[in-house]
């Protein structure tokens, strides 16, 4: 990523820390949870020889903003998310430009296409379906696998307690879940980057921020 300029872009509300680079229509990448931009770092340089590829840290991600909650959770809701996608690109002087999201980034990523559609140009989303409609899907089986959603949308501060009184047995548990140790090593490694994620999830503030909240306003 040395070819990627490091940048953090005030938008009013937060702080949001990305990196860009590459010459071409531009392209926003969304990265998804429990990561930050670096989740791009093999993709990256190949978009850049076609595209002005940016990517940030969404809110509660990383080294962007963690901003406190409200009753309602709007702070972390993919609306707010949206808005500060269309800031940064502003402040890049973009105003139309395609996105791709991942997971958490892809929902932020058709926020920003329904609430923004004149400004997006092609849109893609990686891994990932309207949350509504895996619901309307759940069975035994998808509740069983996916319990930490049913899990993060319980009332504030209940999650938030529990993960934070031992953050490393909620993310790096040794079973087959998607973070534990050793695949998060590889993956650290690979994009030489401190594990920022990690560190967000092992301070209890933030998990309240960048995890719970954003099931607390699924639809939004």
């Amino acid at each position: 990523m040395d070819d990627f300029q490091l940048k953090t872009i005030d938008t009013g509300t937060v702080k949001i820390r990305l990196r860009y680079g590459g010459e071409g229509p531009p392209l926003l990448l969304l990265h998804g949870h429990p990561q930050t931009h670096m989740m791009w770092h093999l993709v990256a340089p190949l978009l850049a020889k076609d595209f002005t590829v940016v990517m940030p840290d969404l809110r509660g991600y990383g080294d962007s903003s963690k901003p406190q909650t409200d009753p309602d959770h709007f702070p972390y809701s993919k609306r707010a998310m949206a808005e500060d996608q269309i800031a940064v690109m502003k402040e890049l002087g973009f105003t139309r430009f395609a996105v791709a999201g991942h997971d958490r980034g892809g929902r932020c990523a058709y926020r920003l296409a329904l609430d923004f559609l004149e400004a997006i140009t092609k849109l893609a989303v990686l891994d990932i379906i309207p949350t509504g409609e895996a619901f309307r899907r759940t069975n035994k089986e998808f509740a069983t696998d996916f319990w930490h959603w049913f899990f993060l949308a319980q009332p504030y501060d209940f999650p938030e307690k529990l993960i934070g009184a031992n953050p490393d047995q909620f993310y790096f548990r040794e079973t087959e879940a998607c973070f534990i140790r050793k695949r998060w090593r590889t993956i650290c490694a690979a994009s030489v980057c401190p594990a920022p994620s990690m560190r967000c999830a092992r301070t209890t503030g933030q998990v309240s921020r960048s995890i719970s909240s954003w099931m607390r306003r699924i639809v939004v």
